[in-house]
């Protein structure tokens, strides 16, 4: 369902990290496809992927220790726009999505 979180759990060695890694698109398959939402997403790269809701995380807790919450969301928005055809790049579109990203995901008093 569109906008569930998964979780996928088992021992170590089960791989876990190659099946998350092989639909992110971190690394490619060796035989077959992969589909999303009736989607061939096999040779998508793991930029576009994630405009799809497909993304990996690290068990990091901050990028850069040093900065704010925003100003971390800020920096992969950013990346994120500069590949956005037709988006305009300037700072107000870059408030408005580092802003929905932190309320998306809880973070929006931690500004």
């Amino acid at each position: 369902m569109p906008g569930e979180i998964r979780a996928i759990i088992g021992p170590n060695g089960a791989g876990k990290t190659t099946f998350v890694s092989l639909i992110c698109g971190r690394i490619e398959p060796s035989a077959g496809r992969i589909e999303f939402d009736g989607e061939d997403i096999t040779d998508l790269p793991a930029h576009r992927r994630v405009r799809r809701g497909i993304a990996y995380t690290f068990q990091i807790t901050s990028v850069y220790a040093n900065l704010t919450a925003y100003d971390n969301v800020a920096l992969a928005a950013e990346r994120a726009l500069l590949d956005t055809p037709g988006e305009k790049r300037g700072a107000r579109v870059l408030r408005r999505h580092t802003l929905e990203a932190l309320r998306r995901t809880g973070l929006e008093s931690r500004r």
